[in-house]
């Protein structure tokens, strides 16, 4: 099997490890299990049709399922918010707008839609840097590509059944950007009410995704890595201005990435 693929084959050992340790509820345990044994038997049969150019394609792009079945599951072990954690991360967000106050609410209502807008990019971003890979000539590199995403974000999102927060956005008190009525915002909003777990992940999972997108993109020739970057930060940025993440959440999901990348590619022989 590929390197990436046993990264998503450990991450599922993991939760099923840590949902018998928070004794989850059997149903939530048993969708878990179900995810997790869909997902080995993919990677399985997949594994098996190598030889073939369909199979080693679909290889190439599911690991972008894993990480949302894996973000599913997590959901599904999610135990409640953590108090005073949650307290700690709103603090520091209240503390941050505080002193920034003067200066966000001079922001054109058009520099505030971009922000709405990067933040939806995040969605996007992972299979687009795939797909430099394969437009740049190197999709043999796309197994290195999904073991730094992968990390990255799994690390982010596995410390959601013992640091469990809800999202700033959902906790009162909205901040400069939450305030303005924006269209990109109605938009997030309503991809988020269909599409999300309904809970914040610390570290930010779109921090971690996308800036190890970005990093990984510096290893390969071209100015993609620049574009990559760019938006990686707009989304960083929008996740806070937002209120969709705590500026906590996303400092440290940009340190994951940034660690990730140093010891799987910048340190790889």
């Amino acid at each position: 099997m590929r390197p990436s693929e046993w990264v998503v084959l450990a991450y599922f050992a993991y939760l099923l490890v840590s949902a018998a340790v928070l004794r989850v509820a059997a149903r939530a345990l048993l969708r878990v299990v179900g995810i997790a044994l869909v997902v080995a038997a993919l990677i399985a049969v997949l594994a098996r049709f190598e030889p073939s150019m369909v199979a080693v394609v679909l290889r190439d792009w599911f690991p972008g399922g894993y990480l949302l079945a894996g973000y599913w599951a997590t959901g599904l072990i999610y135990r409640g918010p953590d108090g005073a954690f949650q307290a700690r991360l709103l603090s520091i967000d209240d503390l941050l707008h505080a002193r920034l106050h003067p200066l966000l609410e001079r922001v054109p209502r058009g520099v505030s839609e971009l922000f709405e807008f990067a933040y939806l990019l995040c969605y996007p971003l992972v299979p687009a840097g795939l797909a430099v890979l394969y437009a740049s000539g190197h999709r043999l590199r796309a197994d290195a590509y999904w073991q730094l995403v992968l990390v990255a974000t799994f690390c982010a999102y596995g410390a959601l059944p013992w640091l469990g927060t809800r999202p700033p956005r959902a906790l009162g008190s909205p901040h400069w950007l939450a305030r303005r009525p924006l269209l990109m915002q109605r938009v997030n909003l309503a991809v988020l009410g269909h599409a999300s777990i309904q809970v914040n992940t610390f570290p930010s999972g779109h921090a971690a995704s996308a800036w190890s997108v970005a990093l990984f993109l510096t290893t390969i020739p071209g100015a993609s890595w620049i574009v990559f970057t760019v938006l990686a930060a707009g989304i960083a940025a929008g996740a806070v201005a937002g209120r969709y993440h705590y500026a906590v959440d996303v400092a440290a999901g940009i340190a994951i990435a940034v660690i990730a990348f140093v010891f799987l590619v910048g340190l790889a022989p």
